[in-house]
């Protein structure tokens, strides 16, 4: 037994140290590897979910959107009988759009001194109201055929030149008849202009009809200015409209040529105005539907 076991010893001996010598490789090579530089891999996936403070992040000066000032549109109704009614709007230091009436006597006139002053025109197109008030020459009555109301308006818009859009004389019942505003309103649309509702009546469809024809459309969103001739009432009713401003952008505002006290007034607070940040715009500036 004891020879035998001497036999033996070498090769054990030899196996242990290949084992031995095994492991010290396998331990060199790992400290190699992991001393070696990384090679190219895949790139992590980006990742898009913005960290809580860039979703909180403020928007810098190129980001931020400036919000347009108030705008106020300022029409002065019932223009062409006279001139000397005219001037002292024309003498306003900031732009107003004129309602010139056709076939009156300074209608063509008025418009020239409109034009010259740099000021929007548009057609005080007479229209029948409720009651016996006369609207006067050139008026649209609902007893008319699509084809006789396109033929007056062709008529009056002859009488004013300059017109890029339409609005209403008196009309309540005019204005609150479909297929009288479909006639007009498509003839608006024809000739590429628009249409301002008075709003002489809350009866009015014009403003269904035009979305129906897809016709460019507004209306006064605010009082009349001169309701009363007095000068404190029409300053409280052109704060009145600054109010509407503020909250809907812009007011659309309706006066009369004839008032004596609104030239005025508008002069009287057009600085005041212009400082709490509004404009005055022609009503072709107004963004139609």
């Amino acid at each position: 037994m004891g020879k035998i076991a001497d036999r033996r010893s070498p090769k054990i001996k030899r196996q242990l140290i290949v084992i031995i010598l095994s492991v010290i490789i396998a331990a060199l090579l790992g400290v190699i590897v992991a001393l070696l530089p990384e090679g190219p891999g895949q790139p992590e996936p980006a990742n898009t979910a913005p960290t809580g403070e860039e979703a909180h992040e403020e928007p810098g000066p190129s980001e931020i959107v400036k919000k347009e000032p108030p705008k106020l549109f300022i029409i002065i109704d019932d223009v062409g009988n006279n001139l000397r009614q005219l001037d002292q709007f024309l003498n306003l230091p900031f732009s107003l759009s004129f309602a010139i009436m056709p076939k009156r006597p300074f209608s063509e006139e008025a418009a020239r001194r409109i034009l010259a002053a740099g000021h929007d025109i548009i057609l005080h197109q007479p229209m029948e109201p409720v009651g016996e008030a006369d609207p006067g020459a050139g008026v649209i009555t609902t007893d008319m055929n699509y084809d006789e109301i396109h033929t007056l308006l062709r008529q009056n818009l002859a009488s004013v030149p300059g017109v890029v859009g339409i609005n209403n004389h008196m009309g309540s019942k005019a204005t609150a008849n479909r297929s009288v505003m479909a006639a007009v309103l498509d003839f608006v649309d024809q000739n590429g202009l628009f249409f301002v509702d008075s709003l002489t009546t809350d009866d009015s469809v014009a403003e269904q009809v035009a979305e129906e024809l897809q016709v460019e459309y507004a209306k006064r969103n605010s009082i009349f200015l001169d309701n009363h001739g007095d000068i404190s009432l029409i300053r409280e009713a052109v704060l009145s409209g600054t109010k509407i401003a503020r909250e809907s952008g812009y007011a659309i505002l309706i006066g009369h040529v004839q008032t004596g006290e609104l030239a005025p007034a508008l002069a009287d607070m057009f600085r005041e105005l212009s400082v709490q940040g509004f404009t005055f715009s022609g009503i072709q500036d107004y963004q139609f539907n």
